[in-house]
């Protein structure tokens, strides 16, 4: 960081009205370093500033959380650092920022969970305009997530990234340059809500919003293909709201629920034994048929980890019910 960026830096810390709190979590990944460095002149800059730090296992990227749906994959320097500014001075006042009255009645009709990945360049003079578009949208929508990330340091190959910025929505859809948002809300609304991915249900579930999944399998009759990765998550308490949700689809709509066996037998064999276990007690909730009784009986015969046996008897009882 430049001393001038430094100097704005503290300017503007100055004139924040209330408190902010950022969350730093680093990694093995050689980029931590200068994340680190960022969050210590953040946490220098006195009371107004709170910086937590967390550890990742593995390489995986750093991010700054600002908000819990806006997470920053870039050290906000050059052009990022003035809308990252602009973004802590409305989330520190508490109050959205004035968006474009003419969006306002579509915004209201997002109702499925949007992850949007806006791939910026700190050198970039177009990206800014972009940062602070998506940044005001995200703060006017619950249900919309926002990564802002680092196009030369962070964008895979299968992010097919040319040029900055782009925004990209999970199912697809991706713009590049100017922005139209109008363009973006629509394609936010009228996507194929089975085309949800991995990353939006476990926000959901990470944020304590796991009934929105099951409002979104009710009222559109249907499962994302998705849902069945976050039942395997390797994280306990992502599984363990996935099989929240399970059992609560069990308990309403019965009939939807039982399309989660097949599924669920197709990840059986190439899961840890922990997550065997759960996935036998999902198929007995779900109240699986014959043929999965059949199953489950085939992998008590071969089954020698005392945990998943036990999970197989329990799931043979509640299927009898």
């Amino acid at each position: 960081m430049t001393p001038e960026e430094e100097a704005l830096l503290r300017q503007w810390m100055a004139r924040i009205e209330g408190d902010v709190t950022i969350q730093l979590t680093r990694s093995d990944h050689p980029a931590s370093k200068d994340f680190e460095a960022f969050g210590k002149i953040l946490s220098e800059l006195g009371t107004k500033v709170r910086l937590t730090v967390e550890r990742e296992e593995g390489d995986a990227p750093p991010v700054l959380r600002i908000h819990p749906r806006i997470r920053y994959r870039i050290v906000p320097e050059g052009q990022e650092l003035l809308p990252f500014l602009e973004a802590l001075g409305w989330i520190s006042g508490g109050a959205a920022p004035v968006f474009d009255p003419a969006l306002a009645p579509l915004i209201g009709s997002i109702r499925l969970p949007a992850l949007f990945r806006l791939f910026v360049a700190s050198a970039c003079p177009h990206c800014p305009k972009a940062v602070r578009q998506l940044i005001a949208l995200c703060l006017n929508v619950e249900t919309m997530y926002l990564d802002i990330v680092d196009a030369f340091r962070f964008a895979a190959a299968e992010d097919r990234i040319q040029s900055v910025p782009t925004l990209v929505l999970e199912g697809g859809f991706r713009w590049s340059g100017a922005i139209d948002l109008q363009e973006v809300i629509h394609s936010a609304i009228h996507r194929d809500p089975m085309g949800i991915g991995l990353q939006s249900l476990e926000n959901l579930v990470s944020d304590g919003q796991a009934d929105r999944i099951v409002d979104l399998m009710k009222r559109h009759q249907g499962i994302p293909p998705a849902f069945v990765d976050l039942l395997v998550h390797p994280q306990w308490q992502i599984r363990l709201g996935a099989m929240v949700v399970a059992e609560t689809l069990a308990a309403d709509m019965p009939e939807l629920a039982r399309r989660l066996a097949d599924p669920l037998w197709s990840r059986f064999s190439e899961v840890e034994d922990r997550i065997k276990g759960d996935l036998l007690y999902v198929l007995g909730e779900i109240g699986a048929g014959a043929a999965d009784r059949d199953r489950i009986l085939d992998v008590l015969s071969r089954e020698t980890n005392p945990e998943v046996i036990e999970a197989g008897h329990e799931a043979l009882e509640k299927i009898k019910e």
